[in-house]
């Protein structure tokens, strides 16, 4: 675009050579390349084939009329300017060169100081004119930039915002007006809070995402369930993303995946509903045959207990004398049957609490629902539930606790992560014969920006091959288990947007780690929190 690099050069068009020659003098002395012709054709030739900035041509040629070569230049090479020349200029004749093109007329004889001036004035305007050029071709690049982008974003199969640095929405995707909007409206410059509010049933979670983001100036990410679109209830994504100039918002319509993933959830229940039962019911008779058995042999010694003392009432009520030898017969042969009973009492309780571990992993598994989440102290409900696990043991283990007080609340359903705990706490027990230690902690990762549970045993631990299946439905390493309990553990975390993994090594423990979700005012700093590292 920029001709100032070269030496600008101007064609000569005059069949009069001392003409040529006296032009070629003062334009050479004020620093042009000149180019000389002696007629029509043989100018039009080389604006052809030269690289020309403006042309003085005269108007009374030998062959062609300055005119001609001025049509042709104005029409093949219109970034040329061209200097009409003539001794017998006419109001008439500078008014039609003008029409056809021409930057300017020169009358015959000239002035050097003249000429130049003009020849300046074509050079000016012609890199005014290719100035404008450039700027129409870059205006109509960006113009068709625009569009482009435009179709890009309107064919991606989100609802798209961009917000400005004042927090308001500068440009709207056609998916997000067909989805939030009954009719035409104009959503730009509208404040984006407003949007929020409007939109959005838990609108105060989403205006906190997005001001999480604009504080730390990195993405954030949360699922809006059950949000009222029209009559409607819709499942979204919602993304937030800092840009240089503002923000991107991506909402993603997930109802679809979600009622598909119900559907197949269903499906699995279903298919799995067979082998359910039949394991349930070969768990369930076997527990009922060993409570059965044992009941019967509780009562054949409670018979025998009743003999032995009615013997002694008959003895005592008939004045018979009791000798130390008699007493301690009897008395031993008591201890004997009322140790056999305690025997009997302590089966029947653990095939009992067998069973009503069964029936509760059951109804988690087929009635499991979405979490009802509220902003809750993640302490509490761990302290809680580890209380209600520590009841039921009969062992002689250690508890320790390791509980952040500076932890942030955590949005989570409260009754299903205490269950979750629990069962984990549960897990644990069962894994310590004799004497053991358990550990329970709770933290919180800045990294990820979610609070974690942390429950470690000095139990049996659990093989490679069995850590990898341990979550599948059906599967379990204990002779009487049902294999549901942990996989209602994981499908409670997963539905809270969380995650839970295990590090185990046979002989020496197992650890449970499960990360949540932090509520909206994790975005105060929460200190130097520490999580005990293995």
């Amino acid at each position: 675009m920029n001709n100032h690099h070269r030496t600008r050069r101007i064609l000569v068009v005059d069949d009069e050579e001392e003409i040529r020659a006296y032009l070629e003098k003062v334009l050479l002395k004020a620093g042009y390349e000149v180019l000389l012709v002696d007629s029509g054709k043989a100018a039009i030739g080389t604006l052809q084939n030269e690289n020309v900035d403006a042309a003085l041509v005269d108007l009374m040629l030998g062959d062609l009329n300055g005119i001609e070569v001025l049509k042709f230049a104005k029409r093949n090479i219109p970034s040329v300017e061209i200097i009409v020349m003539s001794a017998y200029g006419t109001f008439g004749n500078v008014v039609e060169l003008i029409q056809q093109g021409a930057l300017d007329f020169l009358e015959k004889p000239f002035e050097v100081n003249i000429l130049l001036s003009r020849v300046e004035k074509a050079m000016h305007v012609r890199d005014l004119n290719l100035r404008f050029q450039y700027l129409d071709e870059q205006y109509n690049n960006i113009k068709q930039l625009k569009q482009f982008s435009e179709s890009i974003i309107n064919s991606i199969p989100h609802a798209i915002l961009t917000v400005d640095n004042e927090g308001r929405i500068s440009t709207a995707n056609g998916l997000l007006m067909k989805i939030f909007f009954e009719k035409e409206e104009n959503v730009i410059d509208r404040e984006i809070r407003e949007f929020f509010r409007l939109k959005f049933d838990d609108s105060e979670s989403v205006i906190a995402a997005y001001e999480r983001m604009r504080e730390r100036q990195k993405s954030v990410s949360m699922l809006l369930y059950n949000n009222t679109v029209g009559n409607e209830q819709r499942h979204f994504r919602f993304t937030a993303s800092p840009l240089a100039g503002g923000s991107l918002i991506q909402l993603s319509d997930i109802t679809e995946e979600y009622n598909a993933r119900q559907r197949l959830n269903q499906r699995e229940k279903m298919a799995m509903l067979g082998e359910f039962v039949s394991s349930v019911t070969h768990g369930l008779g076997n527990n009922m045959a060993n409570i059965i058995s044992n009941a019967s042999g509780a009562v054949e010694e409670a018979d025998l207990l009743g003999r032995v003392l009615r013997e002694c009432e008959k003895t005592v009520s008939e004045g018979n004398p009791i000798d130390a030898e008699w007493a301690k017969t009897h008395l031993g042969e008591i201890g004997i049957v009322r140790s056999r009973i305690n025997d009997y009492s302590g089966r029947l309780l653990k095939r009992v609490y067998e069973l009503d571990e069964n029936i509760k992993s059951l109804l988690n598994f087929t009635r499991l629902k979405p979490p009802q989440k509220v902003s809750t102290d993640l302490n509490a409900v761990v302290e809680e539930a580890v209380s209600v696990a520590k009841s039921l043991d009969t062992k002689q283990i250690t508890f320790l606790k390791s509980l952040s007080k500076e932890i942030p609340p955590a949005e989570i359903d409260p009754l299903q992560i205490k269950s979750v705990v629990i069962d984990i706490v549960i897990n644990a027990i069962q894994s310590i014969i004799g004497k053991g230690t358990i550990i329970y902690e709770t933290g919180y990762v800045p990294a990820t920006g979610a609070v974690q549970i942390r429950v470690s045993d000095t139990g049996s631990g659990i093989k490679e091959s069995d850590q990898e299946r341990i979550f599948d439905a059906f599967y379990t390493t204990k002779s009487n288990g049902t294999g549901l309990g942990l996989v209602n553990v994981k499908n409670i975390v997963r539905q809270h947007e969380g995650k839970i993994s295990i590090k185990s090594e046979p002989g020496k423990g197992t650890m449970f780690v499960v990360e949540l979700p932090a509520g909206s005012t994790a975005d105060r700093n929460p200190g130097n929190m520490q999580i005990r590292s293995n």
